[in-house]
Parts: C-alpha cells; structure tokens; sequence
C-alpha cells in the first residue's frame, strides 16, 4: 500500500510542470488581443515566396506556391490563438507549407493533409503541441490540399513507365494495390509490382514509408 501511494506521488510530481505549462499556454492564448498573430506569423504583403514540400517523387523538394494559395494558407492560419488543442491523432499525412519574407528569412509550418492539425511551437516554450483548426479554416485549408495533392498525382501518373514512386502518402498508396490502381488504373496489377521489388519488399503486404519502389512498364498483350 505504501508503495502504491509513493508511485502515486511521483507520478503526481513528474506530470505536474507539464500540466502547470499547458496552463500557462492556455492563460497566453487567452490574453492574446483579438488578430493576433500566435508564432509571429506576418502579413502576406511580406512574403515574396511560398513553397510546399513535395513527398511523393524520388526527388524531394520544394515545390513553388502561388501567391494566391499561400496567402489563403496564412490567412487562415493567423488568428490562430482561437484555435484548441488538437487531442485525437490524425491518420493525414505531414504537409510541410514554407514562407520566404522580404529579409530573407525562411519559415516551415506543419500542418496535417486534412487541414485539420497545426503544429507550432509557442514563443517562450519548449514544447510542439498540435492546434485544431476551426471547420470554417478547416475546410478552406482542405480543399486546397486535395486540388495540390490531385496535381502531384498527375505529375506522378504522367511519368514514362517503369519509373521510381516514393512511398509515403495514406491518401495516394500506401498499399501495392493502391499503387497499381494509381499507375495502372487496376488494383488487381499489383503482383506486377512486387515482382519487380521483391528485394526491397519481401512481404507483399508489408510496405514501408519513405521507400523506393520500381513502377514496371505494363506489358499489353497482344490479340
């Protein structure tokens, strides 16, 4: 019984700053005149260059934004001190969304693919805590995402066969028949696939995030 009353008090202890320090968030958030900008973020008329991580292709980089969609990324973003706390885990991809201002510096936002998660850092914390954002922002944000995800899939399928994918979206294959229907428009083609990565991918329904994979040419058979 002692024991259990000592872990009890430890644990109390060791969970009591982390609860004290989300108390002062919350308490910092809620002082926070009405427009205010959460994690510094500017106005647009300050941004001469956005940019958003592309994670699909062999090749990762940057890939240009045009003014009018970053602006609607941070326009929806600003008033974030009205945002909650993000609980539940989200199943969406990591989109990496950067802003490049006047003065040269660079900034990397993180949100989830469902425009539904924001994770920052809050100034005079050392903590990375998700916000949840509203339905209204939300839904800008995730319409956006798809039209950008819709075009990265383009870019993807209108690749000359066999070509290299990078494993790593839910939402495009994360499954070799999800591959096959996205390459081939037949989910059934998969064993086409596997064949070609066996070395990479023993078991055909185990495939890992961030691997390569080879797309094979598909063979037409002649009548």
């Amino acid at each position: 019984m002692k024991t259990h009353v000592l872990f009890s008090l430890a644990l109390c202890c060791a969970f009591a700053p982390v609860v004290a320090q989300a108390e002062t968030i919350a308490k910092y958030l809620e002082n926070l005149p009405l427009g205010t900008p959460l994690h510094g973020l500017p106005s647009t008329n300050s941004v001469v260059k956005y940019e958003r991580f592309n994670q699909y292709m062999n090749e990762w980089k940057w890939l240009a934004v045009s003014k009018t969609d970053g602006d609607t990324v941070l326009a929806c973003l600003y008033e974030n001190h009205k945002f909650g706390y993000y609980t539940e885990k989200s199943s969406a991809r990591a989109l990496h969304f950067r802003y490049i201002l006047e003065n040269g510096s660079t900034n990397v936002l993180q949100l989830s693919s469902d425009g539904a998660k924001y994770d920052r850092h809050v100034p005079g914390f050392c903590l990375l805590f998700g916000l949840a954002i509203p339905d209204a922002e939300r839904e800008i944000l995730s319409q956006l995402f798809t039209t950008w995800h819709e075009a990265d899939i383009r870019q993807i399928t209108s690749q000359p066969l066999p070509c290299q994918y990078h494993v790593c979206s839910n939402k495009c294959g994360d499954t070799l028949s999800d591959i096959a229907r996205l390459f081939y428009g037949d989910a059934t083609k998969w064993p086409l696939i596997w064949e070609s990565n066996k070395t990479a991918i023993p078991n055909p329904d185990i495939i890992r995030h961030g691997q390569i994979i080879t797309i094979p040419k598909l063979e037409t058979t002649p009548p």
